[in-house]
């Protein structure tokens, strides 16, 4: 063996001389040849003819780099002859050897082709006719060829990081000559000069300047896929090396370091990867160049071209992020720590104004979302097979991202700071770390495009109605037509372009059926994960679970950061709007106990926002799907145990807590959820099991059934008479409207108009619904709604809205297109009429209506028998016992009315401060130190646990009874009825 350092080498790259040191053999003298067929690949392929000639050493070197030791013979000939360089080589041989291979290619590179881009085309093609003629051999006899492709493979290496060597001042750009050549480019020719770079220890240096080169062409691509695809596939192929793999999370552009996150896209290794979307700000209006007037033809059509090119693009982005981290534990950290720092720069991503550059683009999260789900997919299985490697305590480990300042589930910053500062030792396995880091996306990523989508909605829409003012203005000709008009409604009308385009560009990627289906399993997995959390023996699904759960939650769950109980309805809800067709393909039931278990544990939550969000979804579980086929959940809910044994309990206990939620929106909040959960109970009200649940509730937990119908009482009231009122109020405005008034005046009418039919839409509805729920309700357990503390408000409630349906004031409740508003008035008087009649046969209701003074009236009663008769809304014998109801409370009205003239003046220390009728059980309030009817009291405190009289904090249990007063009208009553 010899050892060759090739000459020529400046003094300012002497260092590299140790580092190139080349291995020949001695002269072969003769080879046997085979004949095999040639590789397709290979340039300028040799012919079969000359295989069988190319006997010596001699031959073999001149047809792999293409020279000659003597004049071509004729003009056709293909090797390339010069007299110096021929001189040179037979100074030393007689003949072309190994040893002349330096001088060949000093030659060819420095003389030949004095650009390295066809010096290095040169040089691949030497390394390629090498390969063919290499495998012509016989295994025993490849070395000598292998060992002339080392030869190449090292100064193709020394084109690209040391041009001084052929005294040039800048190095080959590799990365181009690829990208141009991608089809055809040699990767095992790459490969022997990634080896050789690697043993020189110069592969960083290489390959950094090859990605930093992609990375420019990949960002000034313009997302167009004929552009950025050679990139891509550049890298697919360069991760296929093993030490590229081994070393690509070394380069410097790899870390995030202190960049800024709107640079995390620009200057690391994966960002322009991962920018690469169909949803990128710069791809928007590429895709909806006319956002505003698309069809919805076109708007599907290219819905589906987002689709495709997200699915190519995210499957391509995993190929190359697999092979990093499985190149070795440090890579695959290094890529763990890099999606961990981008979570950590975007925790302001959710705010509700968001300033920009200060978060990361929807596409760019989005696509890491997409390949760590596919990471997650061995351990997602929905029977939890592999769900005990995921870690309970990783953040108390080595957490990849920092949730120190985010709101956690059930614990303030100072508990969580307290419990998070007892590290564990253990290391988080692969499984844990992207687990945790799904999650993470899924909230940021995902639930962030969510969030964006409906403040573009509304964007959208507060950008259309000012430019339709600015239009307006213009051709009522009101003002100079200035040019700022001119340029805001240019400004206004590029923005609403942009607005749209992003609009309906990030629904297409959520609504893309692969990146739902990936995501809504992993939800569903992670609904499992949370449940086993909270399971006392964190042993589900393997195991069924049993509600209610006695214990408190473990530590460790209550210092989860609250998304991860939020994420699962986040993503849920947003499915069932869009693309409900995708639970079809899903086992559900795990998202069904999940949602009944958060609801059932009311203190395993804390913020009632989420919770809302389970009832939401649940009532999206109930919905028919269209073409009558029943919600994803309505199996589950008619069959599954713990559904059977714990939903219905679980929404009247929903129903109950949510009068108070503490937010500035909670009135909104409450009538929303409340209406989710009347849908719910109508949807499920055939089942006998959840009948008997009401009637099971009703009977052993008294006080939290009238709390709960309580509040429907509430509900209903204060729904029908807004409804009403309402109804009313667009009846009086309509009429105004007829009238002429002057333009500024009925502009403000019409505006009045508009805000209270949106009002009155609400309104409508939401009573509707409630009094429907009054009517399942009354139809299976009258006798509790008949109690004391509720029976007088009931009968109250439906008195008034009887008399408002039927009375004289029911004209005023005539609009035009009364269904533009939902409203119904027969099918609510049939309702009203029904929880009568359910009632009817209870001994205290006929009293209570009767001793409303303010709204029973029998000839309401006879009207509403004499409107349900002509218009054949009920049958005879309905309305029969509805007319005999009344006849009873008009005699327990009149008999009581005598028993009232007979009193006398009462004095007014006998009479209910707040209902003024004489109280049967007088008690003192702890606070105000006022008397008042227990059942008075109780009836308040179900709605208002206040003092009424100075609104301290009060207890049924704290109030006194006035013995002595008691007493004083016990004898008042008697000395009244012996008279």
């Amino acid at each position: 063996m010899y050892v060759f350092i090739p000459f020529g080498l400046s003094s300012s790259c002497s260092h590299l001389l140790p580092q190139f040191s080349f291995l020949f053999l001695p002269t072969i003298c003769t080879l046997t040849l085979s004949c095999c067929p040639l590789p397709p690949q290979a340039h300028n392929a040799i012919s079969q003819r000359t295989f069988v000639t190319m006997v010596s050493e001699h031959d073999y070197i001149s047809q792999i780099f293409r020279v000659s030791l003597t004049p071509p013979e004729s003009d056709s000939s293909k090797l390339y002859y010069n007299e110096s360089l021929a001189e040179e080589i037979l100074s030393e041989h007689s003949e072309l050897t190994t040893s002349s291979i330096e001088q060949i290619i000093f030659h060819m590179v420095g003389f030949r082709f004095p650009s390295f881009d066809k010096a290095f085309k040169y040089l691949n093609n030497s390394w390629l006719r090498a390969e063919t003629i290499r495998r012509s051999f016989k295994p025993n006899s490849q070395q000598a060829i292998a060992d002339i492709q080392k030869i190449i493979a090292n100064y193709s290496l020394l084109v690209c990081v040391a041009p001084e060597v052929f005294e040039k001042e800048t190095p080959f750009n590799i990365a181009d000559y690829i990208l141009a050549n991608v089809s055809t480019f040699s990767w095992d020719f790459f490969t022997q000069i990634v080896n050789r770079a690697s043993e020189d220890e110069l592969l960083q240096e290489f390959l950094e300047q090859i990605t930093n080169h992609l990375s420019k062409v990949i960002i000034n691509s313009k997302n167009k896929s004929s552009d950025y695809s050679p990139a891509l596939d550049v890298y697919i192929h360069l991760v296929n090396i093993k030490p590229v793999a081994l070393v690509i999370t070394k380069l410097n552009s790899f870390a995030i370091g202190s960049l800024p996150v709107h640079l995390v896209e620009v200057n690391t290794l994966l960002g322009p990867l991962f920018n690469l979307s169909p949803i990128s700000h710069s791809s928007v209006l590429l895709n909806f160049p006319d956002p505003v007037n698309a069809t919805q033809r076109e708007i599907d059509a290219v819905g589906s071209s987002i689709t495709v090119d997200l699915k190519i693009i995210q499957e391509k982005l995993f190929y190359i992020v697999d092979k990093v981290i499985r190149a070795s534990p440090e890579s695959r950290m290094q890529v763990l720590t890099y999606f961990g720092n981008i979570i950590n720069l975007n925790h302001k991503r959710l705010a509700f104004h968001v300033e920009p550059n200060t978060t990361s683009s929807d596409g760019f999260l989005l696509n890491i979302l997409a390949v760590l789900v596919k990471f997650c997919e061995p351990f997602t299985d929905l029977f939890g097979s592999k769900i005990d490697k995921i870690s309970f305590n990783y953040f108390k480990t080595s957490p990849s991202f920092d949730i120190s300042e985010e709101t956690k589930v059930f614990g303030d910053s100072t508990s969580s700071s307290a419990f998070y500062s007892e590290k564990l030792p253990d290391e988080p396995n692969f499984v844990s770390h992207s687990f945790y880091l799904t999650v993470a996306y899924l909230h940021y990523g995902l639930g962030g495009i969510i969030s964006s989508q409906s403040k573009l909605k509304k964007r959208i829409e507060d950008i259309t109605s000012r430019i339709d003012y600015i239009k307006g203005v213009i051709a009522a000709g009101t003002t100079p037509r200035l040019p700022q008009i001119d340029r805001t409604l240019n400004d206004l009308t590029m923005t609403l372009k942009v607005s749209k385009a992003t609009h309906l560009s990030n629904a297409a990627a959520l609504r893309s059926p692969n990146l739902a289906a990936q995501a809504l399993n992993f939800t569903i997995f992670l609904s499992i994960f949370l449940v086993r959390c909270v399971d006392p023996t964190h042993t589900y699904p393997r195991a069924p679970l049993k509600l209610p759960i006695a214990e408190d939650t473990p530590k460790f769950f209550q210092n989860f950061p609250e998304y991860f109980t939020e994420v699962v309805p986040t993503l849920s809800i947003y499915i069932a709007r869009h693309s409900p067709e995708v639970f079809l393909r899903e086992k559900t039931t795990p998202l069904l106990i999940y949602f009944i278990t958060f609801l059932r544990q009311t203190t395993f939550v804390n913020n009632p926002y989420v919770k809302a969000k389970f009832v939401e979804m649940l009532f999206y579980g109930v919905l028919e799907l269209g073409n009558n086929r029943p919600g994803f959940f309505a199996q589950d809910i008619d069959t599954n145990e713990l559904a059977l044994n714990n939903l219905f309990h679980s929404l009247m206990q929903f129903y109950i807590d949510v009068e108070r939620t503490g937010a500035s929106s909670q009135f909104e909040d409450k009538f929303n959820s409340r209406y989710y959960i009347s849908q719910i109970f109508r949807r499920i009200w055939s089942n006998r099991i959840y009948r008997q649940k009401l009637e099971h509730e009703s009977e052993t937990d008294i006080d939290f059934f009238v709390r709960f119908v309580a509040l429907l009482l509430n509900d209903s009231t204060y729904l029908l008479d807004e409804s009403l009122s309402k109804l009313i109020e667009i009846h009086r405005l309509q009429s105004e409207l007829l009238e002429q008034h002057p333009e500024e005046r009925q502009a403000e009418l019409q505006g009045q108009l508009s805000s209270t039919e949106r009002m009155a839409t609400s309104y409508v509805q939401l009573a509707a619904e409630t009094v429907n729920l009054l009517r399942l309700f009354t139809s299976t357990v009258p006798s509790a709604f008949v109690c004391p503390e509720l029976v007088d408000r009931l009968a109250a409630m439906l008195d008034y809205n009887l008399d408002a349906l039927t009375g004289p004031k029911c004209r005023d409740l005539k609009v035009p297109n009364p269904e533009k508003y939902g409203f119904k008035p027969k099918d609510l008087l049939i309702s009203i009429v029904r929880v009568y009649l359910n009632l009817s046969e209870q001994e205290e209701f006929p009293v209570a209506v009767a001793k409303d003074g303010r709204s029973f009236k029998i000839e309401i009663f006879d009207r509403a028998c004499n409107i349900l008769g002509k218009r054949s809304l009920m049958s005879a014998q309905d309305i029969d016992k509805l007319a005999k109801f009344a006849a009873k409370a008009e005699s327990i009205r009149a008999r009581e009315e005598e028993e009232d003239e007979e009193m006398g003046d009462i004095p007014d220390e006998f009479l209910d401060p707040l209902m003024y009728t004489l109280m049967k059980e007088p008690v003192i309030l702890p606070s105000s130190k006022v008397t008042i009817d227990l059942s008075t009291i109780k009836s308040h405190l179900l709605s208002d646990a206040k003092d009424p009289f100075n609104r301290a904090p009060l207890k049924l249990e704290d109030v006194i009874p006035n013995v002595e007063l008691k007493k004083k009208i016990q004898e008042f009553r008697n000395s009244k009825v012996k008279k």
